[in-house]
């Protein structure tokens, strides 16, 4: 609408899209996650600071602010997070949105002609069983179940506060 593009009405707007569409999402950990991940995302990368990065930070800081966003939320639900899933997440993010990419292609080559896709998908395999070795891999070495002490709800709410309040002093410079 002739507006200039605003990430976090856009991710909110999104997430009240899904609620009206399924309310059940509500309850949906994934769900969740999903919009902490992407609203930190959007609050910390900016086009001006994109631009101003060099491709080990575009490598690292998004898997760093996603992590950092989600962990509060994990480790209120599991009791524990994985300091090793960011350097994880790091090696795998490449791999993963090649993946998929590769996968949708097959999926509608598999549609079209059903033997290719089947091949394909043979073929698309082992980096599928590669990605999950390297989580399994980085769940095993130490820091990969990190224990966190309990807290409640309200702890999660003071946290997710205390990270707003961050990212207003980091979002003025």
């Amino acid at each position: 609408f002739r507006r200039e593009a605003d990430g976090l009405s856009a991710v909110a707007f999104a997430g009240v899209i899904n609620l009206v569409l399924n309310p059940a999402v509500l309850l949906d950990l994934g769900f969740h996650l999903s919009m902490l991940t992407t609203f930190g995302l959007v609050m910390v990368i900016t086009q001006r600071r994109w631009q101003e990065w060099n491709w080990v930070q575009r490598l690292v800081y998004p898997s760093l602010v996603a992590s950092l966003a989600s962990f509060p939320l994990i480790g209120y639900v599991f009791g524990e997070v994985s300091l090793t899933g960011i350097l994880g997440n790091v090696i795998v993010a490449p791999l993963v949105g090649l993946l998929v990419v590769v996968s949708l292609l097959t999926w509608i080559v598999g549609l079209l002609v059903p033997p290719i896709g089947v091949v394909l998908w043979q073929a698309i395999e082992p980096f599928a069983s590669l990605v999950t070795d390297i989580v399994r891999l980085g769940s095993e070495l130490p820091g990969g179940r990190v224990a966190v002490p309990a807290y409640s709800w309200i702890g999660v709410c003071c946290i997710y506060g205390l990270i707003l309040i961050i990212w207003r002093r980091y979002a003025l410079d």
